[in-house]
């Protein structure tokens, strides 16, 4: 059932993720670069083994974005100056870093990249986030984490819609 179910499910193509709290821990315009969690020990680790299951789907072909309510400069310098971080800014195909409604971010990213909102997943922490995109965008799948964030990489994992038959050159 399980192979039957991954060959009729078609595969989602965007995978948009928040940034504080979802792919570290902590909030960056407060707690710093140096005092975010990641990759030191406990929920640190959790963060980071989140970010390398994103990476694997990543290079199974399945494109990331960020929509994050945050100054741009504060998370790129976590990107590219965090020894732990495992995403890259390379891995990021689009982001939309801003202070407006992610639903609008959302919609702005499937007309630059030309995608459906039925190809595309939200991964965010705040519950309050993930109802106005469920609510605004009825297409796009909104995951519900696990309220613990060291089941996050095993949800993303286990999520069905990543997976692909074949890898093609496309992807």
């Amino acid at each position: 059932k399980e192979i039957l179910d991954k060959k009729l499910l078609s595969p989602k193509k965007l995978l948009i993720l928040d940034c504080d709290n979802t792919i570290w821990g902590g909030v960056v315009g407060e707690d710093g670069i140096k005092g975010i969690k990641l990759g030191q020990d406990g929920e640190g680790v959790a963060f980071q083994d989140f970010q390398k299951q994103i990476k694997k789907i990543s290079d199974m072909g399945t494109l990331i974005a960020l929509s994050s309510k945050n100054n741009e400069n504060d998370v790129f310098e976590i990107f590219e100056n965090h020894q732990s971080m495992i995403l890259k800014k390379k891995d990021i195909v689009i982001s939309k870093i801003n202070w407006r409604e992610k639903s609008e971010n959302i919609f702005e990213l499937s007309s630059e990249l030309n995608l459906g909102l039925d190809s595309m997943v939200f991964w965010d922490d705040n519950p309050i986030e993930r109802g106005v995109v469920k609510k605004t965008h009825k297409k796009v799948e909104v995951i519900n984490p696990d309220k613990n964030v060291e089941n996050w990489s095993r949800q993303l994992l286990e999520y069905k819609h990543f997976y692909k038959n074949k890898i093609t050159k496309e992807d």
